[in-house]
């Protein structure tokens, strides 16, 4: 593997740990307003360290992506431009998405006053944060299929992030604690999972498909 690969793939993991320990912090802080869960009150710093962890990992995750649309030009040119562009978008959107989320659940404004879930909040955010979230999906849907088209593989092409994502908020539904944490974190944990022993695979594939 291309060493400047290895070192983006490296980096990505790290983000998507990151951003899912960030994910995890603003998801402390919206359901401990849920009576149901009984979960600790999280001291405040957490709020702020979730915020900051989240944006810095979810700006830095597109990396692996982009390692391996760079690695694939040769072998599909047009997969691999569309990995490349919907890596850059997903690397401006998330962060936005997170930081916004933050920042409600800072000020009162995602529902958590009222005792609702965080998805709950989301929807009553209305046109601050579900046309972002529209773009995020539609931004996902064509960052997996482009991976699954260059896999190369048939169960690395299933294996691919939206498909992780569903099969990851799917188990959470088991426990509500588990669908309170999992289900909105379902996305990044989804991104580390496949960065993590997914991509590059991928990767090898791709090079031994150009020798």
């Amino acid at each position: 593997m291309n060493p400047h690969t290895s070192i983006l793939l490296r980096v990505s993991v790290i983000a998507a740990v990151l951003a899912t320990a960030g994910d995890l912090l603003l998801l402390w802080n919206a359901n401990a307003y849920i009576p149901d869960l009984a979960l600790a009150s999280p001291p405040i710093y957490t709020l702020f360290l979730g915020h900051y962890l989240g944006i810095t990992g979810l700006a830095l995750l597109g990396l692996g992506y982009l390692a391996i649309g760079r690695e694939a030009l040769q072998l599909n040119r047009k997969w691999a431009m569309v990995l490349i562009v919907t890596a850059i978008i997903f690397s401006i959107v998330g962060p936005l998405i997170h930081g916004m989320t933050s920042t409600f659940i800072y000020f009162g404004s995602a529902g958590t006053q009222e005792g609702n879930s965080a998805m709950e909040g989301i929807l009553e955010s209305g046109l601050l944060l579900l046309p972002l979230w529209g773009i995020g999906l539609i931004d996902m849907t064509l960052l997996s299929i482009a991976c699954a088209k260059l896999a190369g593989n048939r169960w690395l092409a299933v294996l691919n992030p939206i498909v992780l994502t569903l099969i990851i908020g799917s188990l959470a539904m088991i426990d509500d604690h588990l669908a309170a944490f999992g289900q909105p974190a379902s996305v990044n944990i989804a991104h580390l999972i496949f960065l993590t022993f997914v991509a590059p695979s991928i990767v090898r594939n791709i090079r031994s498909r150009l020798k």
